[in-house]
């Protein structure tokens, strides 16, 4: 997996709204840790990590404004 972080001056607009849940989901611990610290360093606060899809849809009632899912974690791959 390769990320590409472009560092942008944050308007306060965009402060005002790092209140917002933002979900992680991904079954490698480095990359769910990277992208938390990540957004973690932008002023992100209310971030919900999950190792595996069903611990993100069981608490898709928390209403998250984003979520940043792993597409290709092992065991969720409709192949399996």
């Amino acid at each position: 997996m390769i990320w590409h972080l472009i560092r942008l001056p944050m308007p306060k607009s965009i402060l005002m709204k790092t209140n917002k849940r933002i979900f992680i989901v991904d079954d490698d611990q480095f990359w769910s840790g990277m992208l938390s610290q990540m957004l973690s360093d932008l002023g992100y606060t209310n971030i919900v990590t999950f190792s595996n899809g069903t611990d993100c849809i069981n608490n898709l009632h928390l209403n998250p404004a984003m979520v940043f899912l792993d597409y290709q974690m092992v065991g969720s791959s409709s192949k399996n």
